[in-house]
């Protein structure tokens, strides 16, 4: 299969995994103020926007009861498949990362 993203929306919005809606709504707005692209002009607006739009992502996963709940499931598999491809410390990254590359060819 190859390499693939897994994006950790909670460590991305800088909320806990039991985080309620209120949390998750602040969270996001501070960041859409720090990350939109049009907020401040530099040269780094194609990565801005790019933040913004895994910033959403985000948002809208977590925000969502069905979303959130289908989300934390893959994280699970997630992270057993971590746990036994890369061992522990592998797994102990995914914990504390944004963003990890999986190869999935092992499996």
């Amino acid at each position: 299969m190859g390499i693939i993203k897994f994006y950790n929306y909670y460590r991305i919005l800088e909320v806990d995994p039991k985080a309620s809606n209120e949390v998750i709504d602040k969270a996001y707005k501070a960041l859409s103020l720090k990350y939109h692209p049009d907020r401040k002009f530099d040269n780094r607006i194609e990565d801005k926007i790019i933040d913004m739009v895994i910033i959403n992502d985000a948002y809208n996963t977590l925000k969502d009861k069905v979303r959130r709940s289908e989300y934390d499931r893959n994280f699970k598999k997630i992270s057993f498949q971590v746990l036994l491809s890369e061992g522990i410390m592998g797994f102990i990254k995914l914990r504390r990362v944004k963003v990890i590359e999986i190869d999935t060819s092992w499996y």
